[in-house]
């Protein structure tokens, strides 16, 4: 039987999925807003509870890669999870630093009686947690012991530890401290390669065996990921081959005289005891009995790699020791009080952070520039006597090291051990010279003082006079002469009170104009 349709809706609408195709014959006059709206773009704050599957809403920036560890469709999420935890979304958790771990009812980091292994197992198959460290944030999975909060990204961990100076939290490098060992080998039997692609190759091959090497011989050496040994000189060039750990495979990444190779390990660490144990294991092993190890299975891993015929034919290798640094890896800030240099341990002052943008460098020289203008080579070599660990500070750090210069308030000669005065390493062109003689002749010009100046420091009595201009009267004879010892036209060293000219001709213009024949005699 069939019906007309109503006019009024049911009070018993149909709960049928499928719409109806037939016009409505009383449609809404009404001019309010209809009480159907088109579906959102964004997730509900309150999920449908239906059993009907909603299909997710895509990632304005998906990812191009899969994720190594993808979250979990959690259950129940908890928005906070109190005294410095982090929910993990990985695990569906909260990660609590110690001494806090999740209580077994509410699972917020509550609880104190904690398993025995919880703080030593609690971040396995999780991201590193970022934590405030070095005046900014940092990520590892070693926690040290002082922290009590950890986050999910820097952001929010520079949000909430320097929510004042967030921007600049993130922006600034955590005052991660870094050794850096560095020796040299000797590779006999070396034929250095004729071509730059097989120099390269040589070069990484080596850089790689000595890596595994360290790795693998040094007992007490746990190598991390970030560990890193890198090549600097090979056959005589300058290079730059990085080698970096990998735990997952002992075949390690590669980040892109003649016969002496320079190398430099490299150790990261939030803790300047722990590197300097690593120094200590790296010194006591490279020495002795175990340093012969350590050679010859260097040695074997190189003929072992299918290496280019220039290390085929290597038969040894000799070690030499050269230093070790550890300086922090932050921004570099003037340490005024501590050693009068910069510095990048992350150590500066709170009010140094504020204004990061006008207090702290990227480098050691533009921070030297800045605050230790006057003496800019001083801050370079106080920086090195600050950072070094073992060995001595290379030449290169002080660019005035070895030049001569005037000591006049102590020994009133030329000297070259490094002491000079900041005025004078700052203007080295203006007041040092490379050699005793120039120096004594620069300074101490005249007769005793140029030889007692060369004589004081094991140079070479003068002969000459030190200034060009040589030339004098010799009042006895009436003739010009040379200011020097030997035969004419050398007249002897001439006096502090002989008036001097830069030639034979001036001086006979000058002084015997009137005398015929003065350029002959």
């Amino acid at each position: 039987v069939s019906f007309p349709p109503s006019p009024k809706p049911s009070s018993t609408p149909s709960i049928s999925s499928i719409p109806t195709i037939v016009s409505s014959l009383s449609p809404s006059e009404s001019s309010g807003p209809s009480v159907s709206f088109p579906p959102s773009p964004n997730p509900s704050a309150i999920p449908s509870i239906t059993v009907s599957p909603t299909p997710p809403f895509p990632s304005s920036k998906p990812s191009v890669a899969p994720s190594s560890r993808p979250s979990r469709d959690c259950p129940n999420v908890l928005d906070e999870c109190f005294n410095g935890g982090m929910w993990s979304p990985f695990t569906c958790e909260c990660l609590c630093p110690s001494p806090h771990c999740p209580d077994a009812n509410s699972g917020w980091c509550t609880e104190t009686a904690c398993p025995a292994d919880y703080h030593e197992t609690f971040l396995e198959g999780q991201e590193d947690p970022w934590f405030e460290f070095g005046s900014s944030c940092t990520a590892t999975k070693e926690l040290p012991s002082n922290v009590n909060a950890i986050y999910r990204s820097k952001k929010d961990c520079c949000e909430e530890e320097y929510p004042n100076n967030s921007g600049g939290c993130v922006a600034r490098p955590a005052g991660v401290m870094q050794l850096a060992y560095s020796f040299k080998l000797q590779l006999q039997g070396l034929v250095c390669p004729g071509n730059g692609s097989e120099r390269d190759a040589a070069a990484a091959i080596m850089a790689n065996s000595v890596l595994a090497s360290l790795c693998s011989q040094v007992t007490g050496l746990t190598c991390g990921d970030g560990d890193k040994v890198v090549l600097t000189l090979f056959c005589g060039e300058d290079f730059s081959i990085e080698k970096v750990y990998s735990s997952s495979t002992r075949r390690l990444q590669e980040v892109v005289e003649d016969n002496v190779v320079d190398f430099t390990f490299f150790s990261q660490s939030l803790a300047s005891d722990e590197l300097e144990g690593i120094e200590a294991l790296l010194s006591s092993y490279l020495s002795g009995s175990t340093l012969e190890t350590f050679l010859a299975t260097v040695l074997a891993d190189v003929l072992a790699s299918d290496p280019p015929p220039s290390l085929q034919s290597l038969i040894a290798l000799s070690y030499t020791s050269v230093n070790a640094f550890i300086a922090g890896l932050g921004l570099y800030y003037p340490a005024w009080g501590k050693s009068e240099t910069c510095l990048s341990d992350g150590k500066q002052e709170p009010y140094m952070n504020g204004q990061y943008g006008n207090w702290l460098y990227e480098t050691l020289d533009s921070c030297c520039q800045r605050y230790f203008g006057w003496d800019e080579a001083g801050c370079k070599v106080r920086h090195a006597e600050a950072t070094l660990v073992s060995g001595t500070i290379p030449a290169t750090v002080d660019p005035t090291e070895g030049l001569y210069f005037p000591d006049w308030e102590r020994t009133d000669t030329c000297i070259n051990d490094g002491t000079a005065p900041p005025y004078m390493k700052k203007a080295a062109d203006l007041w040092m010279y490379d050699t005793l003689r120039e120096c004594c002749q620069g300074y101490y010009g005249w007769k005793d003082g140029f030889a007692q100046c060369m004589l004081s420091q094991g140079g070479d009595p003068p002969t000459r006079s030190p200034i060009p201009e040589s030339w004098y009267v010799n009042w006895k004879e009436f003739v010009c002469v040379e200011s020097c010892e030997g035969d004419s036209p050398c007249g002897g060293v001439h006096e502090p009170w002989d008036i001097l000219h830069g030639s034979k001709s001036q001086c006979c213009e000058t002084h015997l104009w009137w005398k015929e024949g003065c350029m002959e005699l």
